[in-house]
């Protein structure tokens, strides 16, 4: 997920500038750098953006709500949306840490 998630989740944004606290803040750093790429590629390339539908770790995490509004704030931002259950850990674990059909 990277940089954008941690900018998009209250759990890790802990920023009090224009890149912190509501939505439409912490929403403002992806917001620019896709644009950037945009404007780099022109339409010569898609551009995707992942970003988790519930981050499941509680009141702080990006959640299914917010997530919600992030994409209708942002739905021309990417081409296609890649969207996740969970953190990363919940997403990519191996399946030496993960049950079989963990995310099932």
């Amino acid at each position: 997920f990277g940089i954008f998630q941690h900018f998009l989740s209250r759990a890790t944004n802990q920023r009090s500038d224009e890149y912190g606290g509501s939505l439409e803040n912490r929403a403002r750093f992806s917001q620019e750098v896709i644009a950037d790429m945009r404007d780099a590629v022109g339409d010569t390339m898609a551009i995707t953006l992942r970003v988790s539908l519930d981050e499941t770790i509680g009141e702080l995490g990006f959640s299914n709500a917010e997530v919600r509004d992030y994409i209708e704030m942002n739905k021309d931002l990417p081409d296609l949306w890649d969207l996740a259950q969970g953190t990363w850990e919940d997403c990519s674990g191996p399946s030496r840490f993960k049950e079989e059909a963990a995310q099932e």
